[in-house]
């Protein structure tokens, strides 16, 4: 059933062409608000864990002879939109997530990475006028959602998968 259905979407992309991204229009495509709602929790679960990890590390014995203070390096963020569509959810999400990190502890860390098996897809999300000033944060990765490949292990602090539910194996 799920190569049939594989085949299916394939064959429905296929006759859509480049009339696909037209074909819906969903918050994420034509939107701001469930970006800034996904910009918003994230930015507060990153400052909670990592709060709750500096308490831990201050927490923690160490002896005298040891005169080396305790240091806290932030790690990369990496946040995979995987079916950008057009880009306006990245966009949208990296425009509220800087505008609320007044303090920049977490959106000058985050690199945002656009997946679509297609590449007119990503070229055209990447090309979102909006998403010009986070530039330097945004990365475009071809590949199926079963294959991304540069994401070691655990390195991937959050997934975003709107559009692309429909077109998902059941057994992925």
């Amino acid at each position: 059933l799920d190569q049939w259905q594989a085949h299916l979407n394939t064959l429905f992309y296929r006759l859509r062409g480049d009339q696909l991204r037209t074909y819906y229009q969903t918050f994420a495509s034509a939107d701001y608000r469930l970006a800034h709602a996904l910009a918003a929790d994230y930015f507060e679960k990153v400052v909670k864990r990592e709060k709750a990890a500096g308490r831990e590390a201050s927490s923690v014995k160490r002896q005298a002879s040891d005169p080396s203070p305790i240091t806290h390096h932030p790690s990369p963020l990496i946040v995979l939109e995987l079916g950008p569509g057009n880009g306006n959810l990245a966009a949208c999400f990296l425009s509220h997530l800087k505008a609320i990190d007044t303090a920049g502890q977490v959106y000058p860390r985050v690199t945002y990475v656009l997946v679509d098996w297609e590449q007119s897809i990503l070229d055209r999300a990447v090309a979102h006028p909006d998403l010009a000033p986070h530039k330097s944060r945004v990365e475009a990765q071809l590949a199926t959602v079963d294959h991304v490949s540069g994401a070691a292990d655990h390195s991937v602090d959050r997934i975003i998968c709107n559009e692309l539910w429909n077109d998902l194996p059941t057994k992925l």
